[in-house]
């Protein structure tokens, strides 16, 4: 994931790059590929970059458009040929243009209802300067985060929260009424927008937040039609629709100038994941260099060896799956990290085991 951030002077005091900076600098670790920033007087935008995609190679961000909007993006966009079919003849797009500028386009030809017509994992933020406006979005599901703080004459998002708290005006003090449903174990509402720190919000899923000076005004712009049905005569069209979207949704998430792993277990549903992506890879149709399988391996015999079904997969589809061995460490070890990544109370018992696959 890239790391996207930015700060706004409200009350229209002139913003300094060692400012956007500092904020920026704490999500180095998501952007190996190079950071850089936008500044404007009052608002600063910056972009932590990890390129992934073949079409992001070459991409640069912040994207500044000649109309003066800026954008900034964090995600894959898997509707792609349909966009672009939508969009064109847009200026400056072509068929290899980076997601973050299509992405931009999809505003400009849209307007505030550009979300709906983008699919796929993301988090952006895009000012625009005619309408002194900035919106942040975040994908339907809600797979990229994006945090933010308001005040008087402060606004200020990132991808992580950690960002935020770079500013010397957010504080660090706990939300201890949403603190305590997490320790007692209680899930919050899912249409709730608080976090473990007072005063930070994230973006909740399918949601455009329209930022003025003046105020905040938050748009969902995606839902989930409970009324819509469909209807066979016989089972195997359902098997078939089924197969297609799941197909599709792998092939979605093998698009990479890079080799993709996987990891996969005995279970149905990594099997399922790892076996589609080697049909695609004997269909010629793997939109990836290649496709790595990574399995943790239990000790022999115990309840979570797996390695019975592992080998049968190797069979079927001729590959090989790496064997990386499952450690037990203290339940403390690594808590440090565990809690500074996951930004809430988290002791990862296999953060260790997680930790030797980067």
């Amino acid at each position: 994931m890239s790391g996207i951030s930015g700060i706004w002077h409200l009350d229209g005091k002139p913003l300094s790059h060692q400012q956007v900076k500092a904020v920026a600098d704490t999500m180095l670790h998501r952007g190996p590929n190079g950071t850089a920033h936008w500044i404007e007087g009052p608002i600063g935008l910056s972009a932590s970059l990890l390129r992934v995609t073949t079409e992001s190679l070459s991409e640069i961000q912040p994207v500044v458009h000649r109309s003066g909007c800026v954008l900034v993006f964090d995600g894959r966009i898997d509707n792609r040929a349909e966009l672009i079919a939508e969009l064109s003849p847009a200026e400056g797009l072509l068929p290899s243009s980076p997601d973050a500028l299509l992405a931009l386009l999809a505003y400009l030809r849209f307007g505030k209802s550009f979300p709906a017509h983008i699919t796929g994992d993301f988090a952006l933020a895009l000012f625009d300067p005619r309408t002194q406006e900035l919106l942040l979005v975040r994908d339907a599901i809600g797979i990229r985060p994006l945090y933010f703080y308001k005040d008087a004459g402060l606004f200020i998002f990132g991808s992580e929260v950690k960002a935020l708290l770079a500013h010397p005006g957010v504080k660090a003090k706990p939300n201890e009424s949403y603190l305590s449903i997490t320790m007692m174990g209680g899930q919050p509402p899912a249409d709730v927008s608080h976090t473990l720190f007072d005063s930070i919000f994230t973006l909740l899923p399918s949601h455009l937040l329209t930022v003025t000076r003046q105020k905040i005004t938050r748009t969902k712009y995606w839902e989930f039609d409970t009324q819509r049905q469909i209807r066979h005569a016989s089972t195997e069209p359902y098997i078939e629709g089924f197969r297609h979207y799941f197909t599709q949704a792998v092939r979605r998430r093998l698009r990479s100038a890079f080799p993709v792993a996987i990891t996969v277990s005995g279970g149905l549903d990594s099997s399922s994941i790892f076996c589609t992506a080697q049909k695609l890879r004997q269909a010629g149709d793997l939109p990836c260099p290649e496709v790595v399988g990574i399995t943790h391996v239990s000790p022999p015999g115990t309840p979570s060896d797996e390695l019975e079904f592992v080998r049968a997969i190797e069979r079927d589809y001729g590959v090989s799956i790496e064997r990386v061995p499952i450690e037990y460490r203290a339940m403390l070890e690594g808590i440090r990290a565990s809690t500074w990544t996951f930004e809430a109370p988290i002791a990862d018992i296999h953060w260790y085991n997680n930790a030797v696959l980067r």
